[in-house]
């Protein structure tokens, strides 16, 4: 896609390498080996609008019939908009688990490239770097519910106390939105 071509070309002309696909195992996109980093990138290229709206319209329109109303700044048009500060606990505790149920997998894929490439490469105490390119995707298209939604998922703990995703250490978010 465009924008993986441009960040790939910024990468090289920054000195990092473009890493190949491994054989076995996961690989991250790419290489600063001088600066012990690697990045990987993932682009939002699906718009996920209808699935959320499917998911999501029972819930709100049960809400509507409960209280008579809908909520202030929560609809744009024919189509639903969440304020998340102002709308209701359970629309936004509802909201959130979807947004975390369709954010996770790639969050889960990125930790696995980055444990099997420092594997692989050796690499054990780099820093790992997600960078997000939002190019399609309107429902993460704020960059503060995006970190909010991101940073929780990146707290969660495993079983034993462990950080569930112990190799990602920073994240960097692109939305032309």
């Amino acid at each position: 896609n465009k924008f993986e071509a441009i960040f790939g070309s910024f990468v090289s002309y920054l000195g990092g390498e473009i890493l190949p696909e491994a054989s076995t195992g996961h690989t991250s996109d790419y290489l600063f080996r001088r600066e012990n980093i690697l990045v990987e990138l993932k682009c939002l290229q699906q718009d996920q609008t209808a699935r959320f709206e499917q998911k999501l319209q029972p819930l709100v329109l049960d809400w509507i019939r409960k209280n008579g109303q809908v909520p202030a700044g929560f609809m744009q048009g024919r189509k639903y908009i969440i304020d998340f500060p102002r709308a209701p606990k359970e629309i936004q505790d509802a909201w959130w688990k979807e947004l975390r149920t369709a954010t996770e997998p790639w969050i889960r894929d990125a930790n696995r490239q980055f444990r099997d490439t420092k594997k692989r490469e050796q690499l054990n105490t780099a820093k790992c770097l997600l960078v997000v390119a939002n190019e399609g995707n309107t429902y993460h298209d704020h960059p503060d519910s995006f970190r909010i939604l991101v940073g929780g998922l990146l707290q969660k703990l495993t079983s034993s106390g462990e950080r569930r995703f112990e190799h990602i250490n920073g994240v960097v978010y692109f939305s032309p939105l």
